[in-house]
């Protein structure tokens, strides 16, 4: 008996020491921004790099989160049946569409970066057509 006594102080005395203190759960924060098709800017430098583009201010990007934390960007689809999808950016897609009669053919790339205080998302068109990229959702998570 007091061998049974003994080996049941032993195993609940290894069960409270393996015990650990769970950890903190990490900070987080998602935040969601439309670009509206108004809204891009359209740059064309000397060298022919065309591309839209549009700035917001993000004030919780701060430095601490800049060099510690993570920040990934998505594209948010509303589909059809009324749900939604999202893709990590950047996206990279290859496309038609018929000009004058004829198939044109075309990759459409969409990226961002982002800084302390702010996120630019780009859309780059791969034959640098002026064509306005239209409304799109994007979705920031961030984990630090």
């Amino acid at each position: 008996m007091k061998r049974v006594f003994i080996i049941s102080i032993t195993l609940v005395a290894l069960l409270f020491a393996s015990c650990e203190r769970a950890e903190d759960q990490p900070n987080w924060k998602v935040a969601r921004f439309t670009v509206t098709g108004s809204s891009w800017y359209y740059t064309d430098n000397e060298n022919g790099n065309n591309y839209h583009f549009y700035k917001f201010h993000v004030p919780w990007i701060t430095e601490w989160i800049y060099n510690n934390g993570i920040a990934n960007m998505y594209i948010e689809y509303h589909n059809k049946d009324n749900t939604h999808s999202m893709s990590p950016l950047p996206v990279v897609r290859h496309l038609s569409e018929t000009v004058n009669g004829k198939k044109v053919y075309f990759t459409e790339t969409i990226d961002y970066e982002y800084s302390p205080g702010e996120v630019v998302f780009y859309v780059t068109i791969s034959d640098f057509v002026k064509q306005n990229p239209g409304t799109i959702d994007f979705v920031l998570k961030m984990i630090w």
